[in-house]
C-alpha cells in the first residue's frame, strides 16, 4: 500500500514500513500522521543527527548519508535545533 498518494492537496502519501534501522545519518520521511492503516508522510525528509526515535519498529528510514556526515554533525553542533538546512543536490550513489 506504500507510495499511494491519498492527499493530493498536501502531497501526503502512505509510507512503506522500513526494515532499515534508524541511526546517525539516517534519511527519514517526515511523519505527518500515524494511523492504524498506515503512516502518512510528505515528500520532505530529515537527516537524523542525534538519538534515533524510540519506536524502532516503525521507521520511515529510506537511506543513509554516504559521505559528508562529519560536515553535517559539525553544523548541527553550531546551529539551533529549529534551523532548516536546504539540501540542493541529493544524488544517487
Amino acid at each position: 500500500m506504500g507510495g499511494k498518494i491519498i492527499d493530493y492537496e498536501n502531497l501526503l502519501f502512505i509510507a512503506d514500513v522500513s526494515p532499515l534501522p534508524a541511526k546517525m545519518g539516517s534519511l527519514l520521511f517526515i511523519v505527518k500522521e500515524a494511523n492504524t492503516w498506515g503512516t502518512l508522510v510528505s515528500p520532505e525528509f530529515q537527516i537524523l543527527l542525534g538519538e534515533p526515535p524510540k519506536d524502532e519498529n516503525n521507521t520511515t528510514v529510506f537511506g543513509y548519508v554516504a559521505s559528508g556526515l562529519s560536515v553535517l554533525t559539525g553544523l548541527f553542533k553550531h546551529l539551533q535545533t529549529d534551523t532548516i538546512i536546504h539540501i540542493v543536490d541529493c544524488g544517487v550513489v
